[in-house]
């Protein structure tokens, strides 16, 4: 697998970023009701979530602006330091370690990246262009590549919280 980002790719969702960064909490907290909303068999992920709620009811839980909170700066760190993306190996493999004791089945990994995708557009607003989606979608390809190599190698065990 390919896992490299060109330097157009990488400016370009640097300068995006740069321009949601100031509402990127509103940005993951609309991506997380959308993939529960699109997903409803992810709420099992979440120990906060109720299944008999739909993505949008979630929002005033404790636990879903907790887990918004989180994802934010994953994603923040992620996306905004994609130009420094071997600095971040360790993390994303710490981060990939969680998700897999977690049980967080592959598929929703596409989920979440369609989804956050999605709504750093309808941040963006006028001006986004194709261009854009495909460096955003390259960018979390390759971070979801790091979170899942060990994953694919066999590497992930029960002492795997360290990232070594």
């Amino acid at each position: 697998m390919d896992i490299s980002i060109t330097p157009r790719e990488q400016q370009l969702v640097l300068d995006t970023f740069a321009r949601i960064e100031h509402n990127f909490h509103d940005v993951i907290s609309d991506m997380l009701v959308d993939f529960l909303t699109e997903y409803p068999g992810a709420k099992q992920i979440f120990s906060w979530a109720k299944p008999e709620l739909t993505g949008q009811q979630h929002k005033g839980l404790e636990g879903f602006e907790h887990h918004v909170v989180e994802i934010g700066k994953s994603f923040a760190t992620a996306m905004g330091g994609i130009d420094q993306i071997d600095t971040q190996k360790q993390t994303l493999f710490k981060l990939g370690a969680l998700h897999n004791r977690k049980n967080v089945q592959y598929h929703y990994y596409t989920a979440m990246g369609s989804c956050l995708v999605a709504n750093v557009r309808r941040a963006y607003g006028p001006g986004w262009t194709e261009e854009m989606t495909g460096a955003w979608n390259r960018a979390y390809d390759v971070i979801t590549y790091f979170m899942l190599e060990r994953f694919w190698t066999g590497g992930f065990s029960d002492r795997m919280d360290d990232g070594e």
